[in-house]
């Protein structure tokens, strides 16, 4: 533990601290009242001189103005609900907010989510044709229209919503592993392995994408390019159960 103020060390001393336990010390200072540091190790630093700077601005108080009753402010409470694991609220927030706005395109897309974690998949390509009727190209009605249309086992309408997915950052991943999996069950194994390596390179930390590829490598016969999509997976996740 080491304390600085004013470019002077006035506390350094090595500690051996177990887990969660409380470490408690006091150091005599005459000099001026500047800004000091603490450090533990590389681990942690606090510095008197940021609580200043770190004062955010960040709106903490709702906008007053704001219709929580509006399609708009129905799709928002939704949103919180989700977050707070309340899937049945949330989709009464959704439907709620359809009445008021049929047209509402990310109600419909919400809804047709939280259907497919419901395992509901009719509904859910019901709500999600009604969003794509709007907007043909919106990445997240067509990875949900894609999904459920894969579980429903119409792998073409699947592969149609999955493919425009794919376009967007935001559902790039999802969707790609998704093709890559159908691939898998197709046995197109080429084409599983690219949509696999696209994956991979659109998120170089995904270890879903890099576990399949070593698999795929493995049944081609590619023991070196198994081993090194393993020792990714090591570098990423040491406990890893799959690359042990």
């Amino acid at each position: 533990i080491t304390v600085v103020a004013g470019g002077m060390t006035l506390f350094d001393r090595a500690v051996s601290l177990q887990p969660l336990q409380t470490y408690r010390d006091s150091i005599a200072y005459s000099g001026p009242g500047e800004a000091f540091e603490i450090r533990v190790g590389d681990l942690l630093r606090y510095s008197s001189a940021d609580e200043q700077n770190q004062n955010l601005e960040r709106p903490i108080r709702e906008n007053d103005a704001f219709n929580w009753e509006s399609p708009n402010g129905l799709v928002v409470d939704a949103r919180e609900r989700v977050r707070q694991r309340d899937a049945a609220g949330a989709l009464e927030s959704y439907r709620a907010a359809l009445r008021g706005d049929p047209t509402l395109l990310p109600a419909l897309s919400g809804a047709a989510e939280l259907h497919i974690r419901k395992l509901e998949y009719d509904s859910a390509v019901a709500y999600a044709k009604r969003g794509l009727a709007i907007d043909a190209y919106d990445p997240e009605t067509n990875y949900f229209y894609g999904l459920a249309q894969r579980f429903r086992g119409r792998p073409y309408d699947a592969k149609d919503g999955l493919g425009i997915a794919s376009r967007s950052p935001s559902y790039r991943v999802a969707a790609l592993m998704q093709l890559s999996e159908m691939a898998c069950v197709e046995r197109r194994w080429g084409d599983a392995a690219d949509f696999a390596l696209r994956a991979s390179e659109a998120d170089a930390a995904h270890v879903p994408s890099l576990q399949l590829l070593a698999l795929l490598a493995r049944r081609s016969g590619d023991s070196t390019a198994a081993v090194g999509y393993l020792d990714r997976i090591s570098a990423l996740d040491p406990l890893s159960h799959f690359a042990r």
